[in-house]
C-alpha cells in the first residue's frame, strides 16, 4: 500500500492494494459503496439521502467518493463521521459500540473477508476518512460472525431443534398440563 494523505483524493476513499483480481476489486468496490450507501440512508432527512460522485484515476488503487454538491452538506459531514466512527469502533471494541445498521455491518464484513484467506487471495485494504487511514483486517468479519452466532443461540435455538424433539416437548407440556408427575 503506497498511498499517503497527500495522494488521497477525497474525504471518503478506499485503497485496495496487492494487485487484486478484477473479481476481488469489484467485490471490494461493491462492499465499500454499499457501506457508504447504508450510512447515507441513516443521514437522510425527509427521505433524501446525501448523494455521491465516484472518483477513480486510471491505474490507481483508490476508489473515492465526493459529495454530489459543490460543498459538503451536514448530511455528508454526518456520513464522514459515522462511517469512520463505525469502522473504528468495530475494529477496536465491538458491534454494540459501532452502532451501525445491519446492512452496513454486512458490507463491512464482506470487505473484511477480502483481507483474509490464503496469501495469494488476500487483499490489503485501507479506508481513508478525511485523510486518516484505518487498516481493515479479518477482525470485522470475525466479530460479525460471532455476533450472528450469539444471536442464533439466544433467539434461534428452538428453530434448530429437530421436529421429533419439538413434538416430544409439546407432548411433555400437554401431559404436564393434565397434572402428570415426573
Amino acid at each position: 500500500m503506497a498511498a499517503t494523505p497527500d495522494k488521497i483524493p477525497t474525504d471518503l476513499t478506499m485503497e485496495i492494494g496487492d494487485a487484486p483480481s478484477p473479481e476481488r476489486f469489484m467485490a471490494a468496490a461493491r462492499a465499500w459503496f454499499g457501506y457508504i450507501a447504508e450510512i447515507s440512508r441513516t443521514a437522510a432527512k425527509d427521505g433524501d439521502a446525501p448523494r455521491w460522485i465516484v472518483r477513480v484515476r486510471e491505474g490507481s488503487d483508490l476508489l473515492a467518493l465526493d459529495p454530489a454538491t459543490d460543498f459538503p452538506t451536514d448530511a455528508h459531514l454526518y456520513v464522514y463521521e459515522k462511517a469512520h466512527a463505525g469502522v473504528k469502533a468495530l475494529m477496536e471494541k465491538g458491534i454494540e459500540e459501532a452502532d451501525l445498521p445491519e446492512d452496513a455491518l454486512k458490507y463491512l464484513s464482506q470487505l473484511s473477508d477480502l483481507t483474509s484467506g490464503p496469501m495469494e487471495r488476500r487483499s490489503s485494504i485501507r479506508l481513508w476518512f478525511q485523510r486518516n487511514p484505518i487498516v481493515v483486517d479479518e477482525t470485522i468479519a470475525s466479530r460479525v460472525r460471532e455476533d450472528e452466532r450469539l444471536g442464533y443461540n439466544d433467539f434461534g435455538r428452538e428453530a434448530a431443534i429437530p421436529r421429533a424433539r419439538c413434538r416430544a416437548w409439546r407432548d411433555r407440556d400437554v401431559s404436564d398440563k393434565r397434572g402428570s408427575t415426573r
